[in-house]
């Protein structure tokens, strides 16, 4: 009977460990999600990744075959290096 009780009770403590463990880390999880949402929607950032997509299309308008070239060479390291063989 002691046996029984010392582990009904040592499951009640797991649970409630598990439960502020889980607790915690949706805490954490809201709290990250909301910095990263702030940081996506700064308009500083946003102005950049378009200052720099403005950028690379210039590149490529001025340099179209190097852009083919470097687009190739690209995809087939990537295919390489993930390729199963």
């Amino acid at each position: 009977m002691g046996s029984e009780h010392y582990i009904i009770r040592n499951k009640t403590k797991a649970n409630t460990m598990n439960k502020s463990t889980l607790d915690t880390l949706t805490s954490r999880i809201n709290e990250l999600s909301e910095a990263g949402k702030q940081y996506l929607e700064n308009e500083d950032l946003q102005q950049r990744i378009e200052e720099l997509k403005t950028d690379a299309e210039k590149l490529v308008k001025d340099h179209p075959l190097a852009a083919v070239g470097i687009g190739l060479a690209v995809g087939y390291l990537l295919g390489r290096l993930f390729s199963r063989d």
